[in-house]
């Protein structure tokens, strides 16, 4: 493994193509499974940065405290390092500090930092020497966010436990409601056999919500209006929710996390809505139950209806509306 020299590089590039190429064969230390886990990544890149302020070859060093898994600022370091890359950067809750592993391969990360003579340089060279490092780990991320699927273990699951789980890998690359609205809109497609018109989700999701506009819900199946709301509680909603009951005789699906529910339907009663036209419902159990039906309530067909929903998913939603990092891809 060849040495960084201390001083300012002359010609950074090839000053430290060694340390990237070190880097880039680091990255399966921070696989599972045969795949890069989105924390770990993370969680490298705020070490990368941490090392900019105080640095150490000494995990602990860097740590919130003793026995903690996450670093000192950990989720500042990973927002200044994603902006130098110009990454969007996650949610604070998925920098990396939940389920990054971090002390079983940080001290080998930063043993080899170490070993090329990161410890020696001044402070200029070492900022130039952890961009470079912290290349590698970017492009992965990008990668990871843009190109790679979201897999999913299928086995030994109900059906509403891998919905759980889509929506956790979703909300780490920040897109759980597109994804949940075009999960809702695959498996409509799929319960009623009518074509369902791939929709954009709304992402900016408008602060207020006006009965003019060109659809009431997410979707509008005969006099039933379907909307996907994954957030907390908005006034946005409850006052889409008050404005349909006002203006019409439709029925109002409120489809939102199911660890949520509860929320929607007290802050609903506090706004004074009428619940005798709205059913809220949590994603994993309005896919999961339907899809159980779907199949007879027999375990085998059930996941066979539910893979014809992540089928469509795939290709009617995914494919014409977004990208690969949201597709879903089941394993065994």
């Amino acid at each position: 493994m060849a040495r960084i020299t201390g001083d300012v590089p002359q010609d950074p590039e090839s000053q430290f193509r060694g340390l990237r190429v070190t880097i880039q064969a680091f990255l399966p230390e921070l696989e599972q499974g045969g795949r890069l886990v989105l924390a770990r990544l993370l969680a490298a890149l705020a070490l990368l940065e941490r090392q900019r302020e105080h640095w150490s070859a000494d995990l602990d060093d860097h740590m919130s405290g003793a026995g903690s898994t996450g670093l000192k600022s950990h989720e500042r370091l990973g927002a200044a390092a994603c902006q130098r890359l110009r990454i969007i950067p996650p949610k604070k809750t998925t920098h990396g500090r939940r389920s990054s592993d971090l002390r079983n391969w940080g001290p080998k990360l930063l043993r080899l930092l170490d070993g090329m003579g990161m410890s020696a340089m001044e402070p200029d060279a070492r900022h130039l020497a952890i961009d470079a490092a912290q290349q590698p780990l970017g492009d992965a991320v990008r990668d990871l966010l843009e190109h790679q699927p979201m897999v999913v273990r299928s086995r030994n699951r109900s059906v509403a436990a891998i919905v759980g789980e889509i929506i956790e890998l979703a909300e780490e690359r920040d897109r759980s409601g597109e994804v949940s609205q075009y999960l809702v809109g695959a498996k409509l497609g799929v319960r009623l056999d009518v074509p369902i018109t791939p929709i954009g989700a709304n992402v900016a999701d408008r602060r207020k919500w006006e009965l003019s506009q060109e659809r009431l819900g997410d979707f509008q199946i005969a006099s039933t209006v379907v909307e996907v709301a994954m957030g907390r509680p908005d006034d946005k909603h409850i006052d889409q929710v008050a404005g349909i009951l006002d203006a019409t005789s439709y029925e109002i699906w409120l489809i939102v996390r199911s660890d949520r529910r509860e929320q929607w339907l007290k802050e609903l009663a506090d706004g004074e809505v009428d619940l005798n036209r709205v059913v809220v419902i949590g994603l994993n159990e309005f896919i999961g139950q339907n899809v159980g039906e779907m199949g007879g309530l027999d375990r085998p067909a059930t996941l066979e209806r539910f893979r014809r929903v992540i089928a469509d998913y795939n290709e009617n939603w995914v494919k014409v509306l977004a990208h690969d990092g949201l597709r879903i891809e089941l394993t065994d």
